[in-house]
């Protein structure tokens, strides 16, 4: 037997307050003789042992009331052997630990996860003095689900908390730290509410959950309130512990990317880094170390490990001013491959509190070209002849895009499988589709592609409607039109753009580019049809009617020119303003297929190669401690899909040593594949830690207990001294304890009355 609260123990001397009292009561009476009270004593004497009996059972009561108060008061407790007998048995400490990324918060020298760790510690030394038995189970919110199925992988498992748990737990420890995953707690905090259901052993419960309570994470997680509450419904004692500093300085590269989609070998290009400013300061003078790696073609399957990336080189730094508080500012600098290949640009940011944010990786794929399908259907190829002007304009320039003229007739004849291998296709004054052309082209934007389509004095309305009917023009066409004059005097612009990128040339109120820009004859559509339902209109003419229009098709983007690229019914593809506006077609066409895919730390990487031209086997190479693919991590295999004719690889879950994720660290994963020829093949993957976690703000108190109510819980911080973290042990006996209280003080009253002196009331029958 024990108490929660010792020095309340010192309330049983009130149980000598009853005593004093009865005997105070007797001093104060006084021996009076009178001859008419003698009946009266011969009559006591006969009743004085009930009367006593009942006196002492009243003054027993008084004295129990007052012990049971006072036991409920202290927390009293009792030994399992007791308990048992009323269903309990000791007491489970659940510890929830907070691994993700913001752990790794070094402010001040010390990181948030080592005093995590300390925190878990003291844990466990304040249980190891309990009496009563004492068990605890470790778990990280990174393995919460990281397990087979969906299981949560536990670091300690209900170990007893005896004189040996103390070196288990060291050697527990020793393997825990923060990782680079964004995860939060509600999946950990489910999986506590799993185990104490299961737990068939009836113990108290405590739950305990140490991170850095992070604002994102805690202020508006419905999840979490959620889960917490499920918990309160188990009666499980909850505390929050928060290791964590208030709002230290941080910065974060949270994006890394090429300026433009079209990339290619020997072409110059700008690459935009993109930095946020966590804290609540500006930061001035920030510099970013810039680097990239070429591929040399160099095949390293089967090289040892350290072999790198290939041939580094170190670009212009790329300065920030000033980044103000809370905000992102992009700077650009230029780079340039003279290879083609899956080249590597990693950009550094200066250390500070978190240190893997301050790293970003980009797989920048560099063909020796960017095909391009020029389809004219003019005789002379009039069309073609303008748009290869722009895309080759000759040795001093080169824009790495390589177009193929052909006819009409490639479109019928060509596969959908050919037509993918082009980045752009551009269809020019077609009088007609044969075969089923216009589905290829549906398909071929469906996978990402870009098509643009511009009318002429050769297009034909059923070719355009059937444009229209295969879902590749969002309205239908009517007829020609052509645009009437200006009025003279008047100062007018024939045509008005959007704010669309590829029009970034003719943006201004006194443009030059757009003032030249005259416009006699277009397509005209439906005058019923609603852009907001379908489609959009990217430029429009004086009067009012669509003259370009735009068509989402899957995850690709048709664009059509109402007009001719001719210079038949305009004069655009004269003026200066049309190379520009032709190059940022080109690279908004392209974006479907070139845009850098961002893949976080811990998503998995997916593959799905031609069953015919792959093998089953392939190589996983994972970052090393540079983060570069040094450390070969898996033989993986590619099964053969059922129905298709395609071989899948999915690479993901958990090392099955280890018990971390596949993909758990930032950086630069190779897979390399093997062909059929036998020959090597290389596939690039950059995984980048989320740049939410570099957000550093707290919540406190406060903020908790409105953001969780009404969830009843007890805060912590690790500037606390008090580490007295349980407020039960072994079993409880307060609820019983308060129904004997109340029973009791019902006997009290019952024996007061039976012991007191009641006189008849006046009037009563006798």
């Amino acid at each position: 037997m024990q108490f929660v609260h010792p020095a309340l123990t010192w309330g049983f001397l009130l149980l000598l307050v009853p005593v004093l009292i009865h005997l105070i009561n007797m001093m104060r009476r006084r021996r009076v003789q009178w001859a008419a009270m003698q009946f009266l004593l011969e009559s006591q004497k006969r009743n004085q042992r009930s009367v006593w009996f009942k006196q002492l059972l009243l003054l027993l009561a008084r004295m129990a009331a007052i012990a049971l108060l006072v036991a409920i008061m202290a927390g009293l407790t009792t030994s399992d052997q007791w308990s048992s007998l009323f269903g309990g048995g000791g007491t489970h400490h659940y510890v929830i630990l907070d691994d993700s990324l913001s752990m790794s918060d070094r402010t001040g020298g010390v990181e948030v996860m080592d005093r995590g760790r300390e925190v878990i510690k003291q844990i466990a030394a304040a249980a190891a003095e309990k009496r009563t038995p004492q068990r605890l189970t470790l778990l990280r919110t990174s393995r919460a689900g990281a397990g087979d199925g969906g299981v949560a992988r536990v670091d300690i498992s209900g170990d007893d908390v005896d004189p040996s748990f103390r070196d288990s737990l060291e050697e527990a420890l020793r393997s825990v730290d923060s990782s680079e995953l964004s995860v939060g707690p509600a999946e950990a905090i489910a999986a506590v509410n799993r185990f104490i259901t299961d737990n068939v052993e009836n113990e108290n419960a405590l739950v305990y959950l140490v991170g850095d309570f992070r604002r994102r994470d805690w202020s508006q997680s419905q999840d979490v309130k959620q889960r917490l509450q499920e918990l309160s419904t188990r009666t499980a004692e909850v505390h929050l512990v928060n290791c964590s500093r208030r709002n230290p300085v941080n910065l974060g590269i949270t994006r890394l990317a090429p300026e433009s989609a079209t990339l290619a070998a020997g072409v110059p290009t700008f690459l935009e880094v993109t930095v946020r400013n966590y804290s609540d300061t500006p930061a001035n003078g920030v510099q970013v170390k810039l680097q990239t790696y070429h591929d040399d073609g160099v095949d390293r399957k089967f090289t040892s490990a350290g072999e790198g990336l290939g041939t580094p080189h170190s670009e212009p730094t790329v300065y920030f001013e000033e980044i103000p508080p809370g905000e992102e500012v992009t700077r650009r600098a230029q780079i340039f491959f003279p290879t083609a290949g899956q080249h590597v640009a990693v950009a550094q940011l200066p250390d500070d509190a978190i240190a893997a944010d301050n790293r970003r990786f980009q797989i920048l794929n560099a063909p020796p070209s960017i095909p391009v399908l020029l389809v004219d259907g003019d005789l002379n190829q009039r069309n073609a002849y303008f748009m290869t002007a722009v895309f080759q304009p000759g040795e001093a320039v080169n824009t790495g895009i390589q177009p193929l003229v052909v006819g009409p007739q490639y479109l019928r004849d060509a596969s959908l499988e050919t037509l993918q291998g082009f980045d752009a296709i551009y269809l020019f004054d077609i009088p007609r589709f044969d075969g089923n052309a216009v589905e290829k082209l549906n398909q071929y934007a469906a996978s990402g592609h870009g098509v643009a389509i511009f009318a002429g004095p050769g297009t034909t309305l059923d070719a355009l409607n059937s444009l229209h009917d295969g879902g590749l023009l969002p309205a239908a066409v009517i007829g020609t039109k052509e645009l009437a004059p200006s009025i003279p005097g008047e100062e007018t612009v024939d045509f008005v753009p959007s704010e669309h990128p590829i029009f970034a040339v003719f943006r201004g109120e006194k443009n030059r580019f757009r003032n030249d820009l005259k416009f006699y004859k277009y397509y005209d559509l439906d005058a019923t049809w609603n852009p907001s339902d379908n489609g959009a209109v990217l430029g429009k003419l004086r009067d009012g009617r669509p003259l370009i229009v735009e068509q989402q098709v899957g995850d690709g983007s048709v664009v059509t020119f109402l007009t001719s690229l001719t210079p038949d019914w305009n004069n655009w593809s004269i003026t200066p303003g049309f190379i520009v506006t032709a190059l940022e077609l080109q690279a908004y066409l392209a974006s479907g297929t070139r845009q850098s895919t961002e893949r976080l730390v811990g998503s998995p990487l997916r593959l799905e190669v031609d069953e015919a031209n792959f093998r089953s086997d392939a190589l996983v190479y994972a970052p090393g401690a540079d983060r570069m693919p040094t450390v070969k991590r898996d033989d993986a295999f590619l099964p053969k899909e059922e129905t298709r004719p395609f071989r899948k690889l999915d690479y993901a879950g958990v090392n099955n040593i280890t018990g971390d994720s596949l993909t758990g660290l930032s950086g630069v994963y190779d897979i390399w594949l093997t062909q059929s020829d036998g020959l090597p093949n290389l596939r690039r993957f950059a995984l980048n830690v989320d740049p939410l976690e570099g957000d550093l703000t707290t919540t406190d108190r406060s903020e908790l207990q409105a953001a969780l109510a009404p969830v009843v819980f007890t805060y912590h911080t690790v500037e606390s001294v008090d580490y007295s973290w349980s407020a039960s042990e072994g079993f409880a006996w307060q609820d019983y304890l308060l129904y004997a209280l109340l029973g009791l003080l019902v006997v009290e009253q019952i024996l007061a009355f039976l012991t007191s002196y009641h006189p008849p009331v006046m009037g009563a029958a006798r």
